[in-house]
């Protein structure tokens, strides 16, 4: 046979083919840092493209509190159908926590209950819990069979003003007719230092900060956008970073006094007065009653205490002023009424939530209130108790 040409012929030669040297191939490797420079760029592109798709995708309504609430002309906001917080609740098409809203019948009778998250009922649990809807449990126990039944609109908003809520009732009320209006503000939201232009009125200056600069006439085209949902998110997370440090050194000067009033405030106190005044004109000119409720806060409460913030104690005299002011108003105290439940063994923490919102228990006891004080008013249409009803 022949041999395979180039192949070893002898022993001799096979030995040296086994000692000569490979040829040296180079392997094509990339460097570590051109991976590292490749993989940042990708993972940069990546994120790029998933902040995209979280930002400006318009994402359920219902996800968080921010996503629903939407504009509304005159008022600033309203709440959107599918709010919830560890709940559900019923909004309307007006964004109000009832049922739609039907014109009041002759012979019926309605309550409006206007004010802030502690008319809502915020964190007090299902639609049946708010002293509203417990107020209309009431009224329908003892309303006579042959007429319609008596209800209760719950129109209050969380975070408004006592401006807010007046705004939402000369929107509103006319419409929906009412026998009473019943008002809870003042408890939180109208005395916290808010904005130093003072000839803004509330709602103005909060459409100006609520939805940060230059973003009022873009919202319209992508409100519902992750990327306005979270530059209003960040901007309201800065202005909340700074009222809490211009609190806290306010606190520290012990400016939170009973002489502060002066201070720039959400609604400073003569305005405040001014509102009060304006819902018991708007009750005479609809031939509505009026009843204020008189705000409390949690005495335990730590943080937003009203030893912390005596100012509390001059915005709840300011109600109970206007109470005095005008004969037909009638008034509910609530620091009287939770703290008789006090004094016959209830805690704190049976009636507050937190240092201003009220347990579904501290709301019975409210709305049971403003039934006794609605029955001693002289309304016409006023549902007669039933075999003692509600009024026991």
């Amino acid at each position: 046979m022949t041999p395979t040409q180039g192949a070893p012929s002898s022993p001799i030669e096979e030995i040296v083919a086994l000692e000569r040297p490979v040829p040296f191939v180079r392997a094509h490797r990339t460097s570590p840092l051109r991976l590292g420079g490749a993989a940042l760029l990708a993972g940069f592109f990546l994120l790029l493209f998933v902040e995209v798709l979280l930002l400006w995708v318009p994402k359920p309504r219902e996800e968080t509190w921010l996503r629903v609430i939407e504009p509304a002309p005159g008022v600033l906001y309203r709440i959107s159908p599918g709010f919830h917080a560890d709940y559900e609740a019923t909004i309307n098409l007006d964004g109000f926590r009832s049922r739609e809203v039907t014109p009041l019948d002759p012979d019926g009778f309605r309550v409006l209950a206007l004010g802030d998250s502690t008319v809502f009922g915020l964190f007090s649990g299902d639609d049946t819990q708010p002293w509203p809807a417990q107020l209309e449990t009431l009224l329908r126990d003892g309303h006579g069979e042959n007429r319609p039944l008596p209800d209760v609109v719950n129109m209050g908003v969380v975070a408004f003003s006592s401006e807010g809520a007046l705004a939402n009732l000369k929107i509103h009320g006319e419409r929906y007719g009412a026998s009473a209006i019943v008002v809870g503000v003042g408890a939180w939201n109208d005395y916290q230092i808010f904005h130093e232009d003072t000839s803004m009125t509330d709602i103005e200056a909060v459409e100006r900060d609520f939805f940060g600069p230059d973003m009022a006439a873009a919202r319209s085209s992508f409100q519902f956008s992750g990327l306005w949902r979270w530059n209003r998110g960040r901007y309201w997370a800065r202005k909340s970073a700074e009222n809490t440090l211009v609190e806290e050194v306010y606190l520290e000067k012990g400016y939170f006094t009973e002489e502060a009033a002066e201070l720039p405030r959400r609604v400073p106190l003569p305005r405040f007065r001014e509102v009060l005044r304006e819902f018991v004109a708007w009750g005479d000119e609809n031939g509505a009653a009026v009843v204020f409720i008189v705000p409390a806060l949690n005495p335990e409460a730590d943080l937003y205490s009203e030893a912390r913030y005596p100012i509390a104690r001059v915005y709840r005299e300011a109600v109970r002023e206007a109470v005095a002011e005008f004969p037909h108003v009638r008034g509910v105290d609530a620091p009287e009424v939770l703290g008789n439940a006090m004094l016959e063994g209830a805690a704190p923490g049976d009636l507050w939530v937190d240092w201003v919102h009220l347990t579904p228990r501290g709301n019975e006891l409210l709305a049971r209130e403003v039934y006794t004080t609605l029955a001693s008013m002289d309304i016409s249409t006023f549902p007669a108790p039933r075999n003692g009803g509600a009024s026991q």
